[in-house]
């Protein structure tokens, strides 16, 4: 088991890279999307997508979590209501002072989405069907270490 910073990376990092990138250089294509894995975004990442870049700008953002893991799902779904009801309000008030009249943007819709998946059952072969170079008593062996940490909360593979 591990920690990984990707899911940050992907979801805050990445877009607002790019985005300055692309205003920089007129061939460049700015990020259209990304998906983030069983990563909630940090609680200084909750700021009005307004205010950091003009708001058709920013990227479409799909964020997995698992439906086990109930604090990262909560912090997702938090994020993503509060992120699509500013984005929405932000496309109100545009469309109200009449700035502009881009038919291109994805108007009334939401720019991000949660996605809950629910618990995958791991068999003796899951590994081993999923992954041909990983021999069939590896897999097994991953299989019980699994289910040895969903019983007593800590692994060993040994």
């Amino acid at each position: 088991l591990g920690a990984s910073s990707g899911g940050y990376f992907v979801s805050s990092i990445l877009p607002q890279a790019m985005q300055q990138v692309a205003r920089q250089h007129a061939s460049f294509r700015p990020l259209a999307g990304y998906v983030s894995e069983i990563m909630a975004p940090r609680d200084e990442d909750d700021t009005d997508i307004s205010a950091k870049d003009n708001d058709d700008e920013q990227p479409l953002g799909a964020f997995i979590t698992m439906d086990r893991d109930s604090s990262t799902r909560e912090r997702v779904e938090e994020f993503v209501k509060t992120q699509n009801q500013r984005h929405h309000d932000t496309q109100q008030q545009q469309e109200q002072e009449q700035t502009r009249n881009d038919k291109d943007s994805p108007q009334g819709q939401d720019i991000y989405k949660h996605i809950p998946v629910g618990p995958l059952p791991i068999s003796p072969m899951f590994f081993h069907e999923r992954i041909p170079t990983i021999s069939t008593y590896l897999s097994e062996r991953l299989a019980y270490a699994l289910r040895q940490t969903d019983k007593e909360g800590s692994s060993s593979l040994a």
